[in-house]
């Protein structure tokens, strides 16, 4: 291409020369060519040889360098994980856990107890059993529950029921209580529900009543 340009010049410069002008492009071309060669030369020989002398030193730190390496630092890329073949390609998951807070510790306590069910609980105040009563005898209930909570009571007697009925609310310490005496009009077996805000009471009541 340096070529070219030289011919372009000399056209440009002389316009369309006349006659056979060839001896001149030669001598031109042969001067230009001389010119290109010279850029090329790169130093003299002994620039060359010590160039050469310094690449093979800088080679050789590297080799050293290489050597002193421990064997710890030579670690091949580890092969993907393979299932085993009795998974089917299955690997189990790990178990999630609940987030844990830093600096707060976890307190693990026991667990709240069930909510107390309401009692009843029916005396015979003559010494008797509370079981059997003689007409006559003294008796007290008590029932213990929530404050404030209707009682009410279902009953059977002698496996005939009864109406159910409401007798009133605990008091502030969930406390209701009832008094009397048997007369003939309870004699028979009686069996007796009672009731806290809708929850029985434990144990069930159950006595008789004799002349």
């Amino acid at each position: 291409m340096l070529l070219g340009a030289v011919d372009a010049e000399l056209l440009e410069a002389g316009g369309l020369l006349e006659g056979d002008h060839r001896a001149e492009l030669e001598a031109a071309h042969a001067e230009a060519a001389e010119g290109i060669l010279g850029d090329l030369d790169c130093g003299d020989e002994g620039e060359l040889i010590g160039a050469a002398e310094a690449a093979l030193e800088v080679e050789d730190l590297q080799l050293e360098a290489y050597g002193s390496m421990p064997e710890a630092a030579w670690q091949e890329v580890p092969e993907p994980y393979q299932p085993p073949p009795e998974t089917d390609g299955l690997v189990e998951e790990e178990p999630t856990r609940e987030p844990v807070t830093p600096g707060v510790p976890v307190v693990i306590g026991p667990a709240a107890p069930a909510p107390a069910l309401p009692t009843a609980t029916m005396h015979n105040l003559s010494g008797g059993p509370a079981q059997l009563f003689h007409v006559g005898d003294m008796w007290d209930l008590e029932i213990r529950g929530p404050a404030n909570c209707p009682v009410s009571c279902r009953a059977w007697v002698d496996t005939a029921p009864l109406w159910p009925v409401s007798v009133g609310l605990t008091d502030q310490w969930g406390r209701w209580s009832l008094d009397g005496s048997m007369g003939v009009e309870h004699l028979g077996y009686w069996v007796q529900i009672w009731e806290v805000g809708g929850v029985a009471c434990t144990p069930t009541i159950s006595f008789n009543v004799v002349e």
